[in-house]
């Protein structure tokens, strides 16, 4: 998984938990801000990555458990908060 990967699954864990909307992402290993719109609206969770121009959806598994698919990289990945 490389840092923009990273900075993605930071900014929706961070709107997951605190329900608000965001634009961009601070990485520290880039020491940049990273594009990347994340919000959430009626439990569904809506992401566009600016940085590497692809949407990821985002689904609960079970209570505070997570998958989605990046079409950036064309995988499933799995998260717990």
């Amino acid at each position: 998984m490389n840092t923009k990967q990273r900075a993605a699954i930071s900014a929706i864990a961070y709107t997951l938990l605190m329900s608000k909307k965001i634009s961009n992402i601070y990485s520290y290993s880039d020491g940049n801000y990273m594009s990347i719109s994340c919000e959430v609206k009626n439990k569904k969770v809506s992401v566009y990555d600016y940085e590497r121009g692809c949407h990821i959806d985002v689904s609960e598994s079970v209570k505070n458990s997570y998958s989605f698919y990046d079409y950036g990289t064309g995988g499933y990945y799995d998260f717990s908060i």
